[in-house]
């Protein structure tokens, strides 16, 4: 023998005991309307072992709505998710310079330098650098230097840049006699 519960017109209504495949439906005492009008359902003997016969239940037929409900439910409209408009592409001009100057033991000079979004970074001057890789379109073979008089002294001064220029990846990397001339290579870029 089972019961169960369900809700028929917004009103609770038990369902149960079942017999064989026999339902009848009793009202919720809690959620009796006022008005309203009994009608009792058929008895059904179930064959078996022992004839049961079932009691008759009122079931409650009325269109009334129940004195009591249950609490309101509030649904909520569904919307889209909001995305934010990223904007226009941020293009990025940053790059890590280093410089490795042969010796015992030998000299690393590191400097950072970003044109792009904004102009930052640890290079000495990074204003007049950039302006100077946005000449060359960030071209390092293309820079200009400066003349000057430098010894001839091999103590070999190796340049690498690595990083970005207008979104594109750039690599380069150069090796110069000596820090003299790696130095009036360029005007601004190899003096960090």
């Amino acid at each position: 023998m089972t019961s169960r519960a369900t809700r028929i017109a917004g009103a609770a209504v038990l369902i149960g005991p079942c017999w064989a495949g026999t339902t009848y439906a009793h009202a919720d005492p809690t959620t009796t309307p006022p008005s309203s009008t009994t009608v009792a359902p058929p008895t059904t003997t179930v064959p078996g072992p022992s004839s049961v016969t079932p009691s008759p239940v009122p079931t409650t037929t009325d269109s009334a709505p129940p004195t009591t409900s249950a609490p309101p439910v509030t649904v909520l409209p569904t919307t889209p998710a909001i995305t934010p408009d990223p904007g226009p592409a941020v293009i990025v001009s940053a790059v890590t310079l280093t410089a490795v100057e042969a010796g015992s033991p030998p000299e690393f000079r590191f400097a950072t330098l970003m044109c792009s979004p904004k102009i930052d970074g640890t290079h000495p001057d990074a204003k007049s650098t950039c302006d100077e890789l946005n000449a060359v379109n960030g071209n390092f073979d293309k820079l200009t230097g400066t003349p000057g008089i430098c010894p001839n002294i091999w103590r070999p001064v190796t340049i690498v840049a690595q990083g970005f220029w207008q979104g594109a990846q750039l690599s380069f990397k150069h090796s110069f006699p000596n820090r003299c001339i790696a130095d009036h290579a360029s005007k601004y870029v190899y003096r960090f």
